[in-house]
């Protein structure tokens, strides 16, 4: 179980790191990041799973050849282009978390979360 520290939330996540090396989860009261961990430093760190409460909401993947660099987002089940500029492409490992922002924005502009 995991607690929001902005509203006090208590989310069960049964699935909790499962398949994701990256896993974020947005409270799905207050819309707070209550949760950011990656295997950053040991491991790969796609794919990345978003869950608003305990639903999986968006995964962002990286697709082809390793230094392709190559990103697949789905949302709800649904496969989405993400653009990404060309340094965050190149340093995608590094900065994996600056590409988790830039998707929870998006979820939240459409509120999913």
């Amino acid at each position: 179980m995991i607690r929001c520290k902005n509203c006090n939330k208590e989310i069960i996540l049964n699935n909790k790191g499962t398949h994701a090396e990256t896993l974020i989860v947005i409270c799905p009261v207050c819309g707070s990041v209550f949760e950011a961990s990656s295997c950053y430093g040991f491991g790969p760190v796609w794919p990345a799973c978003i869950y608003c409460g305990d639903r999986l909401i968006a995964e962002i993947r990286k697709t082809g050849p390793y230094r392709d660099n190559n990103f697949e987002l789905q949302i709800l089940d649904k496969k989405e282009p993400l653009e990404l500029n060309d340094e965050l492409r190149k340093e995608n490992y590094k900065r994996h978390f600056e590409i988790c922002d830039m998707v929870i924005d998006l979820l939240r502009e459409r509120d999913l979360c």
